[in-house]
């Protein structure tokens, strides 16, 4: 799904997310977009991670 959303350029942007909401409106390409784009995919990671490890947890019970 990532590989997906990265090939069509989509930008995820969560409201409560400030690093996210910033970069919405940003079509630089200098290095603080680079940082802060590679920031937000760091996050979406860590959160996928922890839903998948909650949903885990819920099946399981």
């Amino acid at each position: 799904m990532k590989g997906l959303i990265a090939s069509r350029k989509v930008k995820v942007v969560a409201l409560d997310l400030p690093t996210s909401w910033m970069m919405a409106r940003a079509d630089q390409d200098d290095f603080t977009t680079r940082l802060f784009d590679a920031m937000n995919a760091m996050i979406l990671d860590v959160l996928a991670a922890a839903g998948m490890k909650d949903y885990i947890d819920r099946r399981r019970r």
